[in-house]
């Protein structure tokens, strides 16, 4: 099942590499189109490694060279740097982010750099995941003793049926979530690695105008 599901993601980027470099060899593209062919086998070629490297961060996820190194480190501010970092992206694509993230700090006993890298993955769907107009909302609070992250959205709502598959490597955007694009990666690395932090991926009820969150929760704050 998972070669085929890669084989699948891989073979339309590819077909169009392979389309377009041949007939730019060719001579088949007018000078004027060749600007846009390039831009193409750019993109295309980007698609491709962006599903390798998701690939191989989630098979080294079950392994056992992976381990975290869990130090104190303040999850609020990691995620204020990261929707910081992110906020043009939001912009350029029309969709407008509001954070309401604790001022105080949490200190949660983590590895800085993977769970960084978690938080970055469900922000970075955030914008590519929803369409021109959607409202985000980014929250970061304390909540009985714990740390809790929700990244809210207008887009589409996931069914009680998707929800139990939305986290499952190489689900299809038709299957489990509201659009296009991704290789069925992204929430099963984040919902892994959150696991191994003692956490736990869910989604949730969003508030009005608010469809549907994205919530981290279970990460007990440092005493």
């Amino acid at each position: 099942m998972i070669c085929a599901a890669i084989a699948h993601d891989l073979k339309t980027p590819m077909t169009s590499v392979q389309g377009y470099a041949a007939a730019l060899r060719d001579g088949k593209i007018p000078t004027d189109k060749q600007a846009e062919a390039l831009e193409i086998i750019h993109s295309k070629s980007k698609r491709m490694n962006e599903l390798v490297e998701s690939l191989f961060e989630y098979s080294r996820l079950g392994t056992e060279a992976y381990q975290i190194k869990k130090e104190p480190m303040d999850a609020a501010q990691i995620v204020r740097e990261i929707a910081a970092e992110n906020y043009a992206d939001f912009e350029d694509r029309g969709i407008s982010l509001e954070a309401d993230i604790s001022e105080k700090p949490l200190m949660i006993l983590g590895d800085a750099m993977e769970f960084r890298r978690a938080v970055t993955n469900l922000i970075v769907n955030a914008w590519k995941h929803n369409e021109r107009g959607a409202q985000v909302r980014v929250t970061v609070r304390e909540e009985k003793g714990q740390a809790l992250i929700s990244g809210a959205d207008t887009g589409a709502v996931i069914s009680k049926e998707q929800k139990k598959t939305v986290f499952q490597p190489f689900v299809t955007a038709d299957e489990a979530r509201p659009s296009s694009g991704g290789n069925g990666l992204g929430l099963a690395v984040v919902s892994a690695v959150i696991a191994r932090h003692g956490g736990e991926m869910r989604i949730a009820e969003g508030s009005a105008p608010h469809t549907k969150a994205f919530e981290i929760t279970g990460l007990p704050l440092c005493p």
